[in-house]
C-alpha cells in the first residue's frame, strides 16, 4: 500500500502518532491544500497493545475511503527510542510509511538548552498556534502537566516562549502512596470534594483540587511572564476533566488530538507535501 500524493479533489491524507508516556495516540487527518485540516478518526491504543493489528485495521479504513491513500505518516515521541522502533517495524508490516519527525517551525530563541524541550510540548503549541491563530497558553494535562507560552517572534510568525511542567493526577497520587509510610495509594478523581472525611477521601482532596490549584497558579503566572495575559487557552490530555471548570471565565479551546494538529501543521508549514 503506497502513500498517494494527492487525492483527486487536491486534498492530503495525514496519519498522525504520538508517542506518550503511557499510550499511542494515532489520528488520522485530511486536509486541502489551502484549508486546515479535519480529522477522521482517532484511537488509542495502551503500550502492550498489539499495535500492528490496530495499524492493518487503520489500513482497511484508508481503502475504504475511496482508494484515498496516506500522504505521509508523522510522528511525536517522548516514549523512548524502543518505543519508536517498535512502531516503525509496525508501519512496515502494516505496508504504511515510516513516520517522520517534522521540524515544530515555532521559533525557540527566547528558549536554553533547546534540545531539551519535549516534542510533545512543541507540535501542541503548534497546533494550538493553528487552532487559535495566535499568542495562546497551552496546557497539556497527561503524566505530566505543561503549561506553554506561544506568542510572535519579530516577524508575527509562532514563538514558543517557554513554561511549566508539573505533575499530573496519577503522579501526585503514585508519589503520595510512596512517599509517606503512613499513607497510600488511591485513584485520583476530578472534583473530588476538599473536606475529606477519611484519609483516602483526604488524598484525593489534595491530589484534585491541588492539581486544579496549580493549573491554575502556573497558567496565570506563565501568561503574566510571557506578556500573554487574557490570551486563549487551548486544553488537551488525558486529565482535561479536571480542568475544564477551572477556566470557565476563559477563552477556551479542547482539542484531545492537539499534538496530532500540530504535526500536520507543521508538516505543510515546512513543505512535506
Amino acid at each position: 500500500m503506497a502513500p498517494s500524493s494527492f487525492h483527486r479533489d487536491g486534498g492530503q491524507t495525514w496519519l498522525t502518532f504520538d508517542l506518550g508516556n503511557s499510550a499511542l495516540k494515532l489520528a488520522l487527518f485530511e486536509s486541502t491544500l489551502e484549508g486546515p485540516a479535519t480529522l477522521l478518526m482517532d484511537r488509542r491504543i495502551a503500550w502492550g497493545s498489539d499495535i500492528a493489528r490496530a495499524l492493518l485495521e487503520l489500513g482497511d479504513l484508508r481503502e475504504s475511503r475511496a482508494g484515498r491513500g496516506v500522504l505521509r505518516a508523522l510522528c511525536s515521541s517522548v516514549a523512548g527510542p524502543e518505543r519508536v522502533a517498535e512502531l516503525e517495524s509496525a508501519c512496515k508490516n502494516a505496508g504504511l510509511p515510516a513516520p517522520c519527525a517534522p521540524a515544530p517551525g515555532l521559533s525557540l530563541a527566547a528558549c536554553h538548552n533547546t534540545e531539551s524541550i519535549g516534542a510533545d510540548r512543541l507540535y501542541a503549541a503548534r497546533g494550538a498556534w493553528e487552532l487559535v491563530g495566535g499568542p495562546v497558553l497551552v496546557l497539556d494535562a497527561g503524566t505530566a502537566l505543561t503549561v506553554d507560552a506561544v506568542g510572535c517572534d519579530s516577524t508575527g510568525a509562532p514563538a514558543f516562549l517557554g513554561g511549566a511542567i508539573a505533575p499530573g493526577p496519577g503522579l501526585l497520587a503514585s508519589a503520595l502512596g510512596r512517599g509517606a509510610r503512613a499513607l497510600f495509594e488511591v485513584s485520583p478523581k476530578p472534583g473530588a470534594p476538599a473536606l475529606g472525611r477519611d484519609s483516602a477521601g483526604a488524598l484525593r482532596a489534595g491530589i484534585s483540587r491541588g492539581f486544579v490549584g496549580a493549573a491554575r497558579e502556573l497558567a496565570r503566572e506563565v501568561a503574566r511572564e510571557a506578556g500573554l495575559e487574557g490570551a486563549p487557552i487551548a486544553l488537551t490530555g488525558g486529565s482535561v476533566d479536571y480542568l475544564l471548570s477551572a477556566f470557565a471565565d476563559q477563552e477556551l479551546h479542547l482539542e484531545p488530538q492537539l499534538v496530532g494538529f500540530g504535526l500536520v501543521a507543521a508538516a505543510r508549514a515546512g513543505g512535506l507535501v
